[in-house]
């Protein structure tokens, strides 16, 4: 049940009013992050749209990397040697 007087009396203890100041300033920085941040996020994936815009899509190769029980240096050496051999 809903209680104006006891909610005016909880709004007075200094725990509860630290909480509400705390979380008023973290809205307030949420709110600046959103106006502010909106440009950065906008330029970071603009840039990085024109990096996906010069990729060549059409000739990619599928590079996996090694399994856990694979050696990754063993891995790599026979990645290496048929890049060399693709290469002659």
């Amino acid at each position: 049940v809903y209680n104006p007087s006891s909610v005016s009396c909880l709004m007075q203890h200094p725990m509860l009013q630290a909480g509400v100041q705390e979380l008023r300033s973290v809205t307030f920085r949420i709110i600046h992050i959103l106006k502010h941040g909106a440009v950065k996020v906008t330029l970071i994936f603009y840039v990085y749209l024109q990096k996906l815009e010069k990729s060549d899509l059409d000739n990619w190769e599928n590079i996996r990397g090694p399994q856990l029980w694979e050696d990754s240096r063993a891995v790599q050496q026979q990645r290496r040697e048929a890049a060399r051999l693709k290469t002659e």
